[in-house]
């Protein structure tokens, strides 16, 4: 079926930690599939300059619900700041497929899943812990 890994897509320019470029305008094959627990609509898309399918939110959808994870950069673009948000963008295999009945809530739920590792991580790291990908 497929699964998921981090984007590694943050840009650069942003405030550092959890920001990635999220522009509607910047995105193409866009299919909304769901929401997170909280409310989040999540959508499946890729980049217009190619590359694999993601899955996220859309930082003109949080303008309306959750402001405060989202900022313009100077070239006019908005990014969202996931490390706030109960979902990751996460990128998922070439052949992972959303035809399929329920695929869609899979996705989701690699999105949640991600974030749920990210908070765990962040918990540990402020504890002293070092944590390993295994």
């Amino acid at each position: 079926m497929g699964g998921g890994s981090d984007s590694g897509s943050s840009d650069s320019g942003g405030p550092g930690g959890g920001w990635d470029s999220s522009d509607r305008r910047l995105k193409t094959q866009i299919r909304r599939i769901g929401a997170s627990p909280s409310g989040i609509p999540v959508y499946a898309f890729r980049y217009v300059w190619g590359g694999p399918l993601f899955i996220g939110t859309m930082a003109q959808d949080l303008l309306l619900i959750r402001p405060d994870a989202v900022i313009r950069t100077a070239s006019g673009y908005y990014m969202v700041n996931y490390a706030d948000l109960d979902i990751d963008m996460v990128s998922v295999e070439e052949g992972f497929s959303l035809a399929t009945s329920g695929a869609g809530a899979v996705a989701v739920a690699l999105s949640v899943n991600a974030a749920s590792r990210r908070s765990r991580t962040q918990l540990a790291s402020s504890e002293g812990f070092v944590l390993s990908a295994v």
